[in-house]
């Protein structure tokens, strides 16, 4: 493969990956949500986290987690809570249908990582992920 098409692989391939993870949505009765919104049901988990702290965590601008969060109240997997000691801080919890939509999500990780390592040995999963980070690290 030539270098000038790496990145166009990579893209492609995450493509793919989205495509796949949809189609598992929908077979767990999760049509109502993306990979996004999944990254954002995991990275809650159990911490409540602030606005601020899942836009941190998923390396996400604000206002990105906003419209994220929003529709994810909308359709009952998270509820937003005001700080009690500085009421500009909003803290996200899941819901018990957010619970089960994460444990799900869960799931379906996990068959993604089997399809996407299928026919890797362990050594080449490490290579591919350190050269993955350094590539990452380029941009920053």
């Amino acid at each position: 493969m030539r270098s000038d098409q790496i990145l166009h692989s990579i893209s492609r391939i995450r493509e793919r990956i989205n495509s796949f993870l949809q189609r598992e949505y929908d077979s767990y009765g999760l049509a109502d949500i993306s990979p996004a919104h999944a990254g954002v049901l995991f990275a809650i988990g159990k911490d409540n986290p602030s606005m601020q702290d899942l836009a941190q965590k998923l390396e996400r601008d604000n206002s990105t987690i906003t419209a994220l969060v929003a529709k994810l109240q909308h359709i009952g997997y998270v509820k937003k809570v005001r700080n009690t000691e500085d009421g500009r801080i909003w803290h996200v919890s899941l819901t018990s249908k957010g619970q089960e939509a994460r444990k799900k999500t869960i799931s379906i990780s996990r068959r993604m990582l089997v399809q996407a390592y299928g026919g890797f040995s362990a050594d080449e999963v490490q290579i591919l992920s350190e050269l993955l980070d350094k590539l990452y690290k380029n941009f920053e």
